[in-house]
Order: structure tokens, then C-alpha cells, then sequence
């Protein structure tokens, strides 16, 4: 009757429980879709070699951080899978929710502008700032979860980049040259402010060398070998 549809107008009824819940899914892609892409950037782009010299001579601070992320880091390619599925299956899975409560053609930009600022941008530049070992730890429980939660696709597409593109063991090879530029780099920074300790190192003889062996032809990487010579 009219009355009763002037007294529905006056008083609109409520959002009922599946708004609040496809909302709730849409922020858990975003979420989700952010932690992967910035895990991606953060965690992958972190140097093992680095991490193994932290844990060995680090702060104690330092050490926990590199204890929390190498067992992560140690199997490289299944953490890329794992990463690389949750951040498509997060993406592709937000525009149909969205469709549920806006407009397509809404939905579609919604999606694109939340992937990109919230779910690309913003993880990706505070996983990799000042801040990028101490996020890394602390995020390294979710990644295993999601390591373990993907291992059903992950693993078996892992094992095959394993076989056609070679284990990766996070080991840094440095050929002859490189190893020759990073020492005149390390030396420069350091403005050879350990002159003071020059008696011992004169000691050493004026022709201490530091040398790196190729076990192959001159574009081979480098075996190092810290050394020192006396004339005579």
C-alpha cells in the first residue's frame, strides 16, 4: 500500500550482510595482493650473501633478522611461484567482488586504482626501504605459511624452473675485475681511515696483493684469494 511504501522511504533499510562481507573480501585481496608484491620486492632482492655475513658478525639485532629470513630465502624459485600466485590470484579475484557492490565499469577502475597504489606502489617502496631486513623478518612467518598454503601448484612448478634453469643458491660470484673494483671501492669509502694501523700492515712487505684466481678463461667468475708476498 502506499503509506507503507512512504514509511519504507522514510526509513531505508540497512545493509544487509552480504555487502559487509563481499567488503571484507575486497580488503583482504588488497591486503593480500600488497603483502605479495611487496614480499616479492623486499624478501627476493635481498642478498643471501649479505644475510650469511650478518648472521655471522652482525648486531644481535642483525642476526635474528638474517636467522628469520634465510630458511625463506634458502628455496628461491618456490618462494617466487608462491609469491607470484597469491599476488594473481589476490588480483584477478578482487574485480568480481567489486562487481557486487559498484558498477562494472566502476569495479574495473576501483580495481586497477587499488591494485596499483595499495597492492603495487606503496608495499613495493616500504619493503624495500631503511626498514627492508626488519619488515622481511617479521613477515617471514606469513610467507611460509603462504609457502606451505601454495605448495600443491608451487612446488611442482618450482622443481621444473629447478631442472630448466638450475638451483639457485643465492651465492655471489664476483669475476677478476669486479672483485678488483669492489676492493678500490670498499677503499675509497673507507677514505683509508686505518692508517694508524699502518705499522702492521708495512709489515706485511710493500708488495701485499690481493688476487683473484679464474679457474677458467678471463670471463670466468672468480675464485678469491686474499694473500701476502715479501720480497727477497
Amino acid at each position: 500500500c502506499p503509506p507503507c511504501e512512504e514509511a519504507e522511504e522514510e526509513h531505508p533499510r540497512p545493509p544487509d550482510v552480504e555487502f559487509f562481507a563481499y567488503l571484507a573480501v575486497v580488503v583482504l585481496c588488497i591486503t593480500t595482493a600488497g603483502l605479495a608484491a611487496g614480499c616479492t620486492m623486499g624478501i627476493l632482492s635481498l642478498d643471501p650473501l649479505t644475510l650469511r655475513l650478518k648472521q655471522m658478525e652482525g648486531s644481535p639485532e642483525d642476526r635474528g633478522y638474517a636467522e628469520a629470513v634465510l630458511p625463506v630465502l634458502s628455496s628461491h624459485h618456490d618462494l617466487l611461484v608462491s609469491l607470484l600466485l597469491v599476488n594473481a590470484a589476490a588480483n584477478e579475484a578482487l574485480p568480481i567482488f567489486l562487481d557486487r557492490l559498484v558498477s562494472p565499469m566502476t569495479a574495473i577502475l576501483l580495481s586497477v586504482t587499488c591494485v596499483l597504489v595499495f597492492g603495487e606502489i606503496l608495499p613495493s617502496a616500504v619493503m624495500t626501504g631503511p626498514a627492508q631486513l626488519r619488515i622481511a623478518a617479521a613477515l617471514a612467518p606469513s610467507v611460509r605459511f603462504l609457502m606451505m598454503f601454495t605448495s600443491p601448484i608451487s612446488w611442482p612448478m618450482a622443481r621444473l624452473l629447478d631442472l630448466v634453469l638450475g638451483h639457485h643458491d643465492g651465492v655471489t660470484r664476483f669475476k677478476r675485475n669486479e672483485f678488483k673494483a669492489l676492493v678500490r671501492m670498499q677503499a675509497r669509502t673507507k677514505g683509508w681511515r686505518n692508517r694508524a694501523h699502518a705499522p702492521s700492515v708495512a709489515a706485511a712487505g710493500p708488495s701485499a696483493s690481493v688476487t683473484a684466481t679464474a679457474a677458467g678463461g678471463g670471463g670466468a667468475p672468480a675464485a678469491i684469494n686474499v694473500g701476502t708476498s715479501t720480497g727477497g
